[in-house]
């Protein structure tokens, strides 16, 4: 299951069965041409095979792929020669040593190809979002079209253009459902904690500073996320903010009808509720950053519908509140434990 590993494999299987007939389509007398058409007949054939899985797992697609292959499979094959040959000669000191600059060379002429084609305007097509059931349906039609290409029976073509469709169907059923999506989601950050405010196509990011300012943690834990459910206008802060669907005033929160405390290391616990004689009813708890306080004195200020722990707290805290919890019969949930937590309005 292992990504990698699907991608290696297809991509093989796509230049043993497809390579061939792809480099019939074009002949070239100058042996240069010819060798350069090779090369890329070789990234179409993996392209087409891998393309779906890459669209499916990390949302984008290269558009340069013809150029960087054109660059990296001559480059990575020295590098291999090189490697193989560092290893037989590695006794024979004088020879070793000009093998070992060769090799260091490639590698940093591998690099710096790679690392310029990826700097190049437009190199990646971002923000695509497919699912499991999509991807299976463009290998379905990648098949039935090679499949028309080899019988010529109409039978297999409408079986592609159906095929094509559904696929674009459910595309158009997503991005309507997309118009009405209105969630609340606390991800699986380790040590930090991360809020989403997401209406139709335009969420709000609560968390800290030094996550809004580190794009690959972002990258990473947040924004395939935001390709998946089509937003595309995005706000980060780190304090309070309000708009039409949302209020943040300092720790307390409300988003459409649903209410949110936060109780973090540094905040007041009566903070929010100092005027009230009875506990104030709230939709969700959240504790983060490991605030020096029980559940029985939180119950005693606030009555939550769901009490959430998230990433930001430490093991040992998380574990002592969920004994609590549970003694004291209140609904709770480990962001650690159970992964981001989800919540529809």
């Amino acid at each position: 299951m292992e990504v990698g590993f699907q991608l290696s494999y297809l991509a093989v299987l796509g230049i043993v069965a497809i390579q061939p007939k792809v480099y019939e389509w074009i002949e070239f007398e100058n042996p240069l041409l010819d060798k350069i058409w090779a090369i890329s007949s070789v990234s179409i054939a993996a392209q087409i095979t891998t393309f779906p899985l890459g669209l499916h797992y990390f949302h984008q697609f290269p558009n340069y792929f013809l150029l960087s292959n054109l660059l990296v499979i001559p480059i990575s094959t020295i590098i291999i020669y090189l490697g193989v040959s560092l290893l037989l000669l590695a006794k024979v000191p004088i020879v070793v040593g000009f093998i070992a600059m060769g090799f260091t060379w490639s590698i940093w002429l591998l690099n710096t190809s790679v690392q310029w084609i990826e700097k190049l305007p437009f190199a990646l097509l971002e923000g695509i979002s497919i699912s499991v059931f999509e991807t299976w349906l463009i290998y379905a039609l990648i098949i039935s079209v090679f499949i028309y290409f080899q019988v010529r029976k109409y039978k297999v073509l409408l079986f592609a253009f159906f095929t094509a469709v559904i696929i674009l169907s459910m595309q158009l059923i997503e991005q309507h459902q997309q118009q009405f999506q209105k969630k609340m989601i606390i991800y699986n950050v380790p040590k930090t904690s991360v809020i989403d405010f997401i209406s139709a196509k335009q969420n709000v990011l609560l968390t800290d500073t030094k996550f809004a300012k580190n794009e690959s943690r972002l990258l990473f834990h947040v924004k395939h996320n935001w390709w998946d459910l089509g937003i595309d206008n995005n706000k980060i802060v780190v304090s309070d903010f309000q708009n039409e669907f949302l209020k943040i005033n300092k720790n307390a929160i409300q988003f459409y009808d649903k209410k949110m405390i936060i109780v973090n290391g540094s905040s007041n616990v009566f903070e929010c509720n100092d005027y009230s004689f009875s506990p104030l009813e709230i939709d969700v708890l959240l504790i983060s950053n490991n605030p020096k306080t029980s559940i029985k004195k939180l119950l005693m200020l606030y009555k939550p519908k769901q009490i959430v722990f998230d990433s930001s707290c430490t093991t040992y805290f998380i574990s002592k509140w969920k004994d609590e919890c549970n003694f004291l019969q209140q609904s709770y949930y480990s962001i650690q434990d159970s992964g981001a937590l989800e919540i529809t309005i």
